[in-house]
């Protein structure tokens, strides 16, 4: 049915979300649609200006609430979970954004945009600042959903899988008596503290912090 810049960029979603950043290129987009990867460059540039649509596609698909949430901290946590559900579907995405090297991106910054726009009593500076942080705690947590993809398609093994095997390499570590934090948790480390758990621990711990700014500048 004729390519065009729009089938290409959700053919290239298609793959990283199933295989990965890693496994993207030209060639194997191309090879979705049955043709050479010369014929993509029509439409996009090169796989550099292809990655970055799609990041701004994948951000076109977060669907702010309605009615919004009025309090700050309401604001600040449901756009750090439209973010969280955002790179679970798409564990690529936290991988290829930049803190040091932002990419220009409209949605994503309009995102952010909605997520601050509650917090009151603080100068610009530090807003970008609660900002980033936020941004960056969320990303770099959900970056591990695709270091779990990378590993299964490696091993063969998913995240319970790998866990089962290396158990009781663990616990023969833990019996040892030099490492009592580890040993305290209830079951296996691994089960106790996982992607959502550190989530939700830094994000709690996070808008605590925001609230004592907030406080202070009153």
């Amino acid at each position: 049915g004729g390519l065009s810049r729009e089938r290409v960029v959700r053919a290239g979603i298609k793959v990283a979300d199933a295989e990965g950043l890693r496994a993207l290129s030209m060639r194997r987009v191309a090879a979705e649609f049955g043709v050479s990867s010369m014929a993509l460059y029509r439409h996009v540039a090169n796989k550099d200006e292809l990655v970055l649509l799609m990041a701004d596609a994948a951000f076109a698909g977060v669907r702010l609430p309605e009615p919004a949430p009025t309090g700050w901290r309401e604001r600040m946590e449901a756009g750090a979970r439209l973010q969280w559900a955002l790179y679970q579907r798409h564990p690529w995405l936290p991988q290829y954004l930049s803190i040091s090297r932002p990419q220009p991106m409209p949605r994503a910054m309009a995102l952010i945009e909605w997520t601050m726009a509650r917090v009151e009593g603080v100068d610009p500076l530090t807003l970008i600042h609660m900002a980033v942080t936020l941004l960056n705690h969320v990303r770099a947590t959900a970056a591990g959903f695709e270091d779990d993809l990378e590993a299964e398609q490696e091993t063969g093994m998913d995240q319970g899988q790998w866990m089962a095997a290396m158990e009781p390499a663990f616990e023969s570590i833990l019996r040892s008596g030099a490492y009592p934090m580890y040993a305290g948790v209830d079951g296996a480390p691994g089960d106790a503290v996982t992607l959502d758990t550190i989530f939700e621990f830094g994000l709690a711990r996070l808008l605590d912090g925001v609230g004592m700014l907030i406080e202070r500048g009153k």
